[in-house]
């Protein structure tokens, strides 16, 4: 695996986040490693493997989250292949209310 900076592990989360929110599966896939593991401590969840990660988008983000989405985030730790990062996301439903997560 090769070795990646701040800036780069940065625009490679920007992609995914594009692919992600814009419920393009495939895309946000071909951001990953092989074996993603996706921890999400305010769930208890720890998702590991394509099949399983591509599960957890299709429960949580259904249609996209593409009305008004707004993220304030911050970096907790940065290692040679590994970015953990928090996100406080914003986002309007279809139905025009304001939800956060």
């Amino acid at each position: 695996m090769t070795d990646l900076t701040l800036d780069e592990m940065e625009a490679l989360l920007h992609i995914h986040e594009e692919f992600e929110l814009n419920y393009d599966f495939d895309g946000t896939i071909s951001t990953l490693t092989e074996n993603p593991e996706y921890e999400l401590p305010t769930l208890g969840w720890k998702i590991e493997g394509r099949e399983a990660v591509v599960e957890l988008y299709r429960r949580m983000l259904p249609g996209g989250l593409k009305h008004a989405m707004w993220a304030e985030k911050r970096v907790h730790a940065v290692g040679p292949n590994t970015l953990a990062r928090e996100a406080f996301v914003m986002f309007n439903t279809p139905d025009g209310r304001r939800v956060t997560g």
